[in-house]
């Protein structure tokens, strides 16, 4: 994250606003501590459903989307920016500099399928189970990354309310969950 906010310091002298999407079934009381505990200031929404996934087609993160000020999708990475890669920042800042989407064409999106209404829908059962207590959703989610292995966003949500220190308790685990891949684990 202090990658993006540095990012989107100098954006706001262009006159470009950077916008942050949590995704997070478990809702405001897990991301606003850690957006606090690390100073983000960067506009955050908190996405408790994947309906951003929905509506801009990915089931992976992270993605980076430039709308113009008409809200008109100008380019679309999914799965494939790493902001703490230097080649990446360079593009993103000279992005900012030139306004030339042209210097954005080294990250390049992994093929990613929009994901069904279903993933929708399943994230909102997730968070009415965590809302009101009756039902697992620890099972729920494991059955769908079960059904789903693929989908990066029912992973990382299972995986946060399994292991909430890796993700809630200082900086976010990214080797550990790395690993996790690696050895094609739950």
């Amino acid at each position: 994250m202090p990658g993006w906010q540095s990012l989107a310091q100098k954006a706001a002298e262009k006159n470009i606003e950077l916008i942050n999407v949590s995704l997070d079934f478990q809702g405001p009381e897990k991301v606003i501590p850690y957006l606090d505990e690390y100073g983000v200031k960067i506009k955050t929404f908190i996405d408790v459903d994947n309906s951003s996934g929905l509506l801009f087609g990915f089931k992976v993160v992270p993605n980076l989307l430039i709308f113009d000020e008409d809200l008109t999708l100008k380019f679309k990475c999914i799965a494939n920016i790493n902001i703490l890669k230097n080649e990446h920042k360079l593009s993103v800042e000279n992005w900012i500099d030139t306004g030339d989407l042209e210097s954005l064409n080294n990250i390049n999106s992994k093929p990613a399928n929009i994901p069904a209404i279903e993933s929708v829908n399943v994230l909102r059962e997730g968070n009415k189970i965590l809302e009101t207590g009756q039902g697992d959703a620890k099972q729920l989610l494991k059955n769908m990354v079960t059904d789903d292995p693929e989908n990066f966003i029912f992973r990382k949500q299972y995986w946060a309310i399994n292991n909430p220190e890796k993700f809630y308790s200082g900086k976010i685990d990214t080797d550990w969950q790395r690993k996790k891949l690696e050895n094609n684990e739950d």
